[in-house]
């Protein structure tokens, strides 16, 4: 009998990550098809500065939410971001 109780289980953690992953591709299709909606909406160099920006983002969630300590490498490289993505609005002016 214990056989057959975890093998629901594991029938529900299947289902269960798979709805996960359903959920997880959905997201990442909306949001492909919004960066190819600016893509045409805007010019390209806005648009790539505003994408390279999620990086940082990303950096800044996994610091405040995980206590996750970015490394020396990781707020240069987000400086290097910020910074070009500063001077790329500033050129199109």
């Amino acid at each position: 009998m214990r056989g057959a109780q975890g093998g629901r289980r594991g029938v529900l953690l299947m289902v269960a990550a798979s709805a996960c992953f359903s959920g997880m591709a959905a997201f990442a299709t909306a949001g492909q098809l919004f960066m190819t909606h600016a893509y045409q909406a805007d010019e390209a160099p806005g648009v790539a500065a505003a994408g390279y920006a999620s990086v940082v983002f990303s950096m800044l969630l996994g610091w405040l939410i995980w206590t996750e300590v970015p490394s020396t490498g990781a707020w240069l490289g987000g400086g290097l971001v910020v910074g070009s993505g500063m001077l790329l609005v500033r050129s199109r002016r």
